[in-house]
């Protein structure tokens, strides 16, 4: 019986993210705003903005899909994953605008894969690509080499690694921006600027986001409790996996919390992927506990209740 209402709850739980992610896509085409992104030699309408940020987002879902799988092994955590991912994504209803922060996303996330199989200069290599896109996640490479290099047995070959995947996209930009003629120095000093320039979220919304801003880390930073406290009985097999998506999803809220007030840019996709999955684990694992039905409970309904502040306001 109790297995039955466990599954019962389970099934509820899924249909009402189903839902709630279904408002936040639909009402987002309510309440977009500003122009579509347009930089150097790309300029968008803003039905083809749209349309490129529709594709964008359904890359970011199959690579989440994918990427997933050793946190996630069962199909429908996966699913549920997306799930999360698509509520968290659409936040900012400016998520359905093309921009830097899409192929960004991508690139990070095909990063912590590789970094995950130990394939350090792909990882880095990536990494560095993104930031390209998307200058501050150069902060995130060196606790990314903090957590993978401590513990590796040839460390010099690991670092030529790191070091050779982190430099060698900028060494291609910078020699072709050289014999283009372009201003190199220039796009150094607006590389520097755009990673030290802090615009945090909390000082530009209003209460029901912020409320929703305090939910969503509180759950999030309760299942990462949870899951390194309870790892080794919970049947996560490796908990280097787990140690990795944690360190993901804390460096993407921060970048988030940081960086995220410019509407245009909406953080939102960055954070929902590795968040996503942290939550389908936990879950997944503590779903039957009542803390945890209370945890999705209050989160849902603090991104509705957010989302509808954007009507009111």
């Amino acid at each position: 019986m109790g297995n039955y209402a466990d599954i019962r709850i389970g099934k509820l739980n899924k249909a009402a993210l189903i839902a709630v992610a279904l408002f936040l896509f639909v009402s987002s085409f309510f309440l977009l705003g500003g122009e579509p992104w347009a930089a150097g030699y790309i300029n968008l309408s803003e039905r083809g903005s749209i349309l490129l940020g529709l594709l964008s987002f359904v890359v970011l879902l199959f690579s989440t899909y994918i990427v997933s799988a050793p946190m996630l092994p069962r199909p429908s955590e996966r699913t549920t994953a997306l799930l999360f991912a698509a509520a968290i994504h659409f936040i900012n209803p400016n998520a359905l605008y093309f921009s830097p922060i899409y192929p960004t996303s991508i690139a990070l996330l095909w990063a912590h894969y590789c970094l995950l199989n130990r394939q350090l200069f792909t990882g880095f290599f990536l990494i560095a690509v993104a930031s390209m896109f998307y200058p501050p996640i150069i902060w995130t490479t060196p606790f990314a080499a903090l957590l993978l290099l401590a513990g590796e047995q040839d460390a010099l070959r690991s670092i030529i690694k790191f070091l050779g995947g982190l430099l060698v996209p900028f060494i291609l930009l910078l020699s072709v921006q050289y014999l283009l003629d372009r201003d190199v120095m220039g796009y150094l000093s607006r590389f520097l600027s755009r990673i030290t320039t802090i615009s945090i979220t909390l000082t530009s919304k209003d209460l029901a986001y912020l409320f929703m801003l305090l939910c969503l880390t509180v759950v999030v930073a309760n299942a990462m409790f949870t899951l390194l406290n309870n790892f080794k009985t919970k049947g996560i097999a490796d908990a280097y996996f787990l140690k990795t998506e944690c360190i993901y999803v804390l460096l993407t809220f921060a970048l988030f919390l940081l960086f995220g007030s410019n509407e245009t840019m909406p953080l939102s996709v960055l954070v929902g992927c590795p968040a996503g999955i942290l939550l389908s684990r936990y879950f997944s694992d503590f779903g039957n506990k009542l803390l945890a039905r209370v945890e999705i409970v209050l989160l849902l309904v603090a991104l509705v209740v957010a989302r509808l502040g954007y009507f009111i306001v």
